[in-house]
C-alpha cells in the first residue's frame, strides 16, 4: 500500500495529539486497501461520523432516531447547535469580556492623552524663562517651535513604541498561564494569541490628534510669552 503524505497538522477537530498520533486520510480508500489484508472478522470501521442537517427539528429528530437504530448504535451524540447555545448561556462565557477590554482600553487611551496634556502644560510653564533667554539670543520663533515639536514628537514616538512592544510581551507571557483548562491541562485547541491592530489603530489615531492639539496649545502659549515680562519675572 503507497501512501503519499501531503502536508503535516499538530491538531484537529475531536482529536487529542496527546494521546495518540493521527493520520487523516481518504476512507473509502484506505477502508478498502485495509480491508483487503485484514479477515472478515477484522474489519474496521468509522467510529465518528460528522453530519450536516437542516435547522428543521423534525429532521433532526429523524436523524437522531435513525443515529440510535440498531445499525449504528451510536453511543454519543453532540449537536454543534446546542453545545454553542450552552456555551453563550454560560454567564462567565457571555460576560461580555470583549466590551470590558475595550472599556478599559478606551479608559488608557483617555487617560494618556489627559496625562501628556498636564505635562505639556507643565513643562511649558516651568520653561517659559529658558524660551525667553533663547528668544533674546537670536532664536527665532519658528526655531523654537521646532524644538518643542522635535522634543515632543521623540516623547510621543518612544513612549507609543516602547508602550506597543511590552504590550505585546506582556500579553504573550499571560496567555501562557490563562490557556489552562479548570484541572490544569493544556485547553484544546490551544488559545491564539491576535493582535486587533485596527482598534489599535484606531487609538493611536486618537492619541495622535490629542498630541498634535496640545503641541498646538504649547506653540500658542510660547507665541504669546511677553520677553520683557518672563525676563523680569525670572531676575526677581
Amino acid at each position: 500500500m503507497s501512501v503519499v503524505i501531503k502536508d503535516v497538522v499538530d491538531y484537529f477537530p475531536t482529536l487529542d495529539p496527546g494521546d495518540r498520533e493521527f493520520v487523516i486520510a481518504n476512507l473509502d480508500r484506505l477502508s478498502s486497501l485495509r480491508n483487503l489484508v485484514l479477515s472478515r472478522s477484522m474489519h474496521f470501521y468509522p467510529n465518528e461520523v460528522w453530519l450536516t442537517v437542516t435547522d428543521d427539528e423534525e429532521q433532526k429528530e429523524a436523524v437522531l432516531d435513525i443515529l440510535g437504530t440498531e445499525g449504528f448504535r451510536a453511543r454519543e451524540l453532540y449537536d454543534q447547535a446546542e453545545m454553542i447555545a450552552e456555551s453563550k448561556a454560560d454567564p462567565l462565557a457571555a460576560a461580555g469580556w470583549g466590551g470590558i477590554l475595550l472599556i478599559a482600553f478606551l479608559g488608557v487611551t483617555f487617560v494618556s492623552g489627559l496625562g501628556f496634556a498636564v505635562y505639556a502644560y507643565l513643562s511649558a510653564r516651568g520653561r517659559q524663562l529658558e524660551f525667553a533667554i533663547l528668544r533674546t539670543l537670536g532664536f527665532s520663533l519658528r526655531q523654537i517651535i521646532g524644538l518643542v515639536c522635535l522634543e515632543q514628537l521623540f516623547v510621543i514616538g518612544t513612549g507609543m513604541g516602547i508602550g506597543t512592544f511590552i504590550g505585546l510581551r506582556l500579553g504573550f507571557f499571560m496567555m501562557l498561564f490563562l490557556q489552562l483548562a479548570e484541572k490544569g491541562g493544556r485547553v484544546l485547541p490551544p488559545v491564539v494569541l491576535t493582535t486587533d491592530w485596527f482598534t489599535i489603530g484606531i487609538a493611536y489615531i486618537a492619541l495622535t490628534v490629542a498630541f498634535i492639539a496640545t503641541i498646538a496649545l504649547v506653540i500658542l502659549f510660547f507665541s504669546r510669552v511677553a520677553l520683557h515680562r518672563t525676563l523680569r519675572i525670572g531676575d526677581m
